[in-house]
């Protein structure tokens, strides 16, 4: 249901894009001018609208030779075409109480009357009426989709405070749901004014009424006439003047709601006409639409504009970001036909990086005038040419499969009885976290159970995406198969690595903070990893990343005795530059229909973190314990903890000292507060830990325990749903 409220989302933005961003961007413009001329002198007081137009009209008339008619506009000023003594016949601002004349009125400029007509019509005129008109009403669609979205993602119950999981879309949906109302209303008076310029509704015309007999025949000063003297300023929208006062042609007055004949001569009311229902409709719908008449509503007509530019691009923007992803996990090679080829490369992908190895694996054997087809495992389709199958298959989670092989049992178990083909899988990861290659086993165990497969090479593991390692299968696979292999000095995987800069450096014993800046097209979410090489290039190192603002990110690690990379790394220092990779991890974050959350880490743990308590734009319940060694480590991040807690990101922090005072462990402080975890996690709350695997294994028996004497979920059941993440290493 989510993915076709998505869909439906994107294809009306797309088919309407254009044409919103045209409305959206002379939106702005005729609401600024819209706003200015709100902001123009001569708004009556309440005293002055309680006047009678009698007395405006003789207040007028002492001021000026001759008046020809008055009106009020929609902030309520009074605008007079009258015959000044100066000579001159002008249309200006009049003060209602004196008749003095406060400011001309101004002809609107051309460049304003040219994006009013691109705004109603596009210059098309009729036809391009129905454009708008049709764009409006999928205006509405959009953000009914929107809606529906927002309810699927908060489980049918449109929260007030949208969890966070992604900045874009945070952004993209908060911003939403506060511009929804002024949206709809945009849409709904958008739509009418369009459809009402049709001429499909009647509209007003005087003397529609029986006349009402004249009971005498003389003359009097309009000042007097009674209907005037009864009539409040405050009512009055126009009032016209008779050409020539001795004739027959009668005062014609309108109101809000209705439209008056007055005799010429008398004062008598002649007729009298009611607006109909839809043309007051009108009126408000302009002044809603237009914000004309209100400073304030034009104000937020302007934002709300503008906010349609900014869910344009960002809508964009995650959907390109989505499809990306999607790009990643499901590979497609155009113009070669999977039937062609007799040699399949199986990828299980999350971050994208293993589809480089199996390129890699296609340039060491394209001499060898075998076709080689590369597919997600998801996308495997046997057919009765194929020979030979290679998996490269990577970990990803709690040892689970990558999105793109979530299928493998089903793919790889459709029956081909002609079938006899060569098979060997390749599992990726790294050994420094649980589980390793522990979907490639998976596969490999599987693989053993089909009488089509015959495994010709045993399993074979790539640790921290090791060349050497991968180049060493290849021998291997080459021997086995009796394919021979292109003569390489070197296996090239093109995978990108990106320029980073270290701002500063801040140092507490063996433990170090870097703040990085990064360029515009690196692109990282806090809990992705930042993946340096060691300095002899052979192996690589994954470190957490906190994402702080627009190309400004944290890293935290630990200098070891033993450590390549980490040795090299401590002896950086400010504005030294240096090279990595990036690899996304969308797993370990705080949910998007998450409302409260425990944070638990040890050591260089903290990193994601801090990202995520900076990321935070909603206030939630979030709590944080961190064990480290000292109170000098926990003094690296006083600012990080402080600020949190003052702008209500954090509701509490607390942080325990290995070495230092009592000497514990962060596990106590959770074992401390443990009715409060089994709390969260029984409302539907998440428990993330990062850190050393030691921690991991701890937490979950604590938690274990108690859950059981709660009668909660298990802790496979929490991991299954989400609510219990970890990101721990050994």
């Amino acid at each position: 249901m989510l993915a076709i409220w998505r869909w439906s989302h994107l294809a009306l933005s797309i088919l309407c894009g254009v044409v919103l961003l045209i409305a959206s961007v002379t939106g702005v413009i005729l609401g600024g001018n819209a706003a200015v001329d709100s902001n123009m002198p001569g708004v009556p007081t309440s005293v002055e609208l309680d006047l009678s137009v009698s007395s405006v009209i003789e207040t007028l008339e002492n001021a000026h030779d001759e008046v020809y008619d008055l009106e009020r506009d929609s902030q309520g000023r009074i605008l007079v075409s009258a015959l000044r003594k100066s000579g001159e016949i002008e249309k200006f601002i009049a003060n209602p109480s004196t008749g003095a004349y406060i400011v001309k009125v101004q002809r609107e400029a051309k460049w304003v009357q040219w994006c009013r007509a691109l705004h109603r019509s596009l210059f098309f005129k009729m036809p391009g009426r129905v454009i708008v008109a049709a764009v409006a009403f999928c205006l509405l669609l959009i953000t009914l989709s929107g809606i529906f979205i927002l309810l699927q993602l908060s489980k049918k119950r449109l929260a007030l405070v949208i969890p966070f999981r992604n900045r874009y879309q945070y952004r993209h949906a908060v911003g939403g749901l506060i511009f929804t109302l002024p949206i709809v209303l945009s849409a709904i008076t958008g739509l009418f004014l369009t459809v009402n310029r049709f001429d499909f509704f009647p509209t007003h015309s005087f003397g529609k009424n029986t006349q009402i007999e004249i009971a005498e025949d003389r003359q009097i000063d309009f000042h007097q006439f009674e209907f005037l003297q009864k009539t409040p300023l405050k009512s009055l929208r126009k009032l016209s003047f008779p050409v020539f006062a001795d004739g027959d042609e009668p005062f014609l007055l309108e109101t809000r709601s209705h439209a008056y004949e007055l005799h010429p001569q008398t004062g008598q009311l002649l007729s009298k006409t009611s607006f109909p229902v839809l043309e007051v409709i009108n009126e408000t719908a302009s002044k809603i639409h237009t914000g004309e008449g209100s400073l304030f509503w034009s104000l937020i007509m302007i934002l709300t504009a503008m906010s349609l530019l900014y869910f344009t691009w960002s809508g964009f923007a995650i959907t390109v970001k989505r499809l990306n992803k999607k790009m990643l996990n499901k590979k497609i090679i155009l113009g070669q036909s999977s039937e062609a080829c007799d040699i399949h490369v199986l990828v299980a992908s999350e971050t994208g990086s293993t589809w480089n190895f199996a390129e890699s694996f296609k340039s060491i054997f394209q001499e060898t005038n075998r076709n080689i087809f590369i597919c997600s495992i998801n996308d495997f389709q046997p057919h009765g040419g194929l020979k030979k199958v290679v998996i490269l298959a990577a970990t990803t989670g709690y040892g689970e499969a990558p999105a793109n092989a979530r299928d493998y049992k089903a793919a790889l178990s459709q029956s081909r009885k002609d079938l006899a083909v060569d098979i060997a899988v390749v599992g990726f990861g790294s050994r420094a976290y649980p589980l390793f290659c522990q979907f490639a086993e998976d596969v490999d165990a599987h693989l053993r159970e089909l009488n089509w497969a015959n495994v010709v090479v045993p399993l074979h593991t790539v640790n921290n995406g090791s060349l050497k390692e991968f180049e060493s299968w290849c021998l291997a696979w080459s021997k086995a198969t009796e394919m021979p292999m292109v003569v390489v000095e070197e296996i090239a995987v093109n995978e990108p690595r990106f320029s980073l800069k270290i701002q500063n450096v801040e140092r507490q014993g063996d433990l170090i903070k870097w703040n990085i800046w990064a360029s515009g097209n690196f692109k990282g979410n806090s809990g992705d990893y930042l993946v340096l090489k060691t300095p002899d290039g052979l192996e690589e190192r994954f470190y957490s990343l906190a994402y702080i603002k627009e190309n400004q990110y944290k890293v935290v690690f630990k200098v070891h005795k033993e450590g390549k990379c980490s040795q090299a790394m401590g002896k950086l220092k400010e504005g030294d530059i240096f090279w990595a990779k990036l690899i996304p991890n969308p797993k370990f974050s705080i949910p998007q229909d998450c409302q409260n959350a425990v944070l638990i880490a040890n050591g260089t743990g903290i990193a994601p973190f801090l990202g995520f308590l900076q990321e935070l734009e909603a206030q939630r319940s979030i709590r944080l314990y961190w064990g480290c060694k000292d109170s000098a480590q926990r003094a690296l991040f006083k600012e990080e903890f402080d600020q949190a807690i003052s702008e209500n990101r954090l509701d509490l922090c607390e942080v325990i000292y290995s070495q230092e005072g009592p000497k514990q462990h962060v596990q106590e402080l959770v074992k401390r507060d443990l009715h409060a975890l089994v709390q969260v996690l029984s409302g539907g709350g998440v428990v993330l830990v990062c850190g050393a695997i030691v921690l991991q294994h701890d937490i979950e028996s604590i938690l274990e325990t108690a859950l059981k004497q709660a009668g909660g979920k298990a802790i496979g059941e929490l991991k299954t749903n989400g609510q219990f993440l970890t990101d721990c290493y050994e």
